[in-house]
């Protein structure tokens, strides 16, 4: 079976852009960078994917972490996850984004080349593509709006052995919702959100069904007897 997904997508609360200039191909370019490339945002932002990768859960008294759960092609010279996301193009390394000109210039040499080794994730591989990892830009990966987070994690046909997983997506479900921060907008999904809100579904709708089934058998049973007073309503209902 293919992969299962965890998306987190980020957008920063400050939609604004901003001029900067780099050196693209020896010249020096004023360019307008999307609100994602806000330095304090892509700080909080990356915390946020740090706190996301180490979240554990526990099961049957036995830690969970990301890690044993993950798609890790290099494993197990290279136990860190696939994980696509821009902070990949940097490591994963908060102090690359210190300098706005140096980071800014690294990721578009890196936008234009993600399979050059300086721009491999920490897993040892390379970002598929900025595409990947981007949303909301127009002409330009610099005008993008959004950051995508893709975690692929092992699946297995058997339901069992996907039991590891589903209790640390669980745990990271009970994260992010209740994670708010000032700088940024998150949305989520995780591999077992639809069947969860399948269950929830469901279950939310037993008391539903089970009074209009009551309401539609008083309305047959009202509209199909014959009762002249209420007195005599038991008996001739049918």
């Amino acid at each position: 079976p293919f992969y299962r997904i965890e998306h987190i997508i980020i957008t920063p609360t400050n939609q604004d852009s901003f001029y900067y200039p780099i050196v693209v191909n020896h010249e020096l370019k004023n360019i307008s960078w999307g609100p994602v490339f806000q330095q304090d945002f892509l700080m909080a932002a990356l915390d946020l994917q740090l706190q996301i990768e180490n979240l554990t859960a526990v099961l049957d008294n036995s830690i969970i972490e990301l890690k044993d759960i993950c798609l890790s092609p290099l494993k197990p010279l290279n136990t860190a996850c696939a994980i696509q996301s821009i902070f990949g193009f940097f490591q994963n390394k908060a102090e690359h984004f210190h300098n706005k000109a140096e980071y800014l210039a690294h990721f578009k040499s890196c936008s234009l080349a993600p399979k050059d080794s300086k721009c491999f994730a920490p897993f040892g591989g390379p970002i598929d593509s900025a595409a990947v990892v981007l949303g909301g830009f127009l002409d330009s990966f610099d005008s993008s709006q959004a950051l995508i987070i893709t975690i692929p994690v092992t699946n297995y046909n058997d339901l069992d052995l996907t039991l590891k997983a589903r209790v640390w997506e669980s745990e990271f479900l009970k994260f992010i919702k209740n994670f708010s921060h000032p700088l940024l907008k998150v949305a989520f999904k995780a591999e077992r959100s639809i069947q969860d809100e399948i269950e929830r579904g469901s279950h939310s709708d037993l008391l539903t069904v089970a009074i209009s089934y009551m309401l539609m058998f008083g309305y047959i049973t009202v509209s199909l007897g014959e009762y002249h007073e209420c007195k005599s309503l038991l008996v001739y209902t049918k």
